[in-house]
């Protein structure tokens, strides 16, 4: 039993029967696996941006090593024109982002999602390294854990440096570019709570 099971069962049911079934399973089982992650998108694509802020403690503490709940609460800051706490949000996640993958260096989407916090935050060195090791933990796989090519989401994160021709000629070399990829521009692909699956 768990969130994710009652999001699969009903194709897309609309967002308020999803957001009480989430909420009935948080109810039972504080830390149901992915059901903070769950009601944060859900709120979050119903535009109730101020309650996904609202429940971020709570979701934070009930979901432990998933680092998925933090993808919808900086997007809702990021909507609500927070910016401060938003940086500091983002300084938050990087700092759980660095100690994870000291414990699983082969997570490829916490890469990718650390890439993306060192590129908001001016630090192109960094961010590029971490979308390079991301790239080469999901070298194997055409498809990695976020749905996206590795190169895609790395080139989401080459777009927030403004540094997207450098990367994409790069990924050309490389062999990495396909027609599945996604269009580089001002927009991150991290905009959308349900690109990031």
């Amino acid at each position: 039993y768990g969130a994710n099971l009652a999001f699969q069962v009903s194709r897309r049911p609309p967002a308020i029967v999803l957001r009480v079934t989430v909420r009935q399973a948080i109810d039972r089982k504080a830390d149901c696996e992915g059901a903070y992650y769950l009601l944060g998108r859900t709120l979050f694509a119903a535009g109730h941006y101020q309650e996904v802020v609202d429940i971020a403690e709570d979701g934070i503490a009930a979901s432990g090593e998933d680092y998925n709940v933090y993808v919808p609460i900086t997007n809702a800051l990021g909507a609500l024109g927070k910016d401060e706490a938003k940086r500091s949000f983002i300084q938050r996640r990087t700092q759980f982002f660095e100690a994870h993958l000291k414990k699983v260096p082969e997570d490829a989407r916490a890469r990718v999602l650390l890439a993306n916090d060192y590129a908001e935050a001016g630090r192109p060195e960094d961010a590029m390294r971490e979308a390079t090791l991301a790239r080469r933990a999901c070298a194997s796989s055409s498809v990695s854990p976020s749905g996206l090519e590795p190169s895609a989401e790395c080139n989401c994160v080459g777009g927030r440096l403004q540094n997207s021709f450098t990367i994409l000629s790069g990924f050309a070399r490389a062999g990495t570019m396909t027609t599945r990829n996604y269009a580089v521009g001002t927009s991150s692909a991290y905009s959308s709570p349900f690109i990031l699956g």
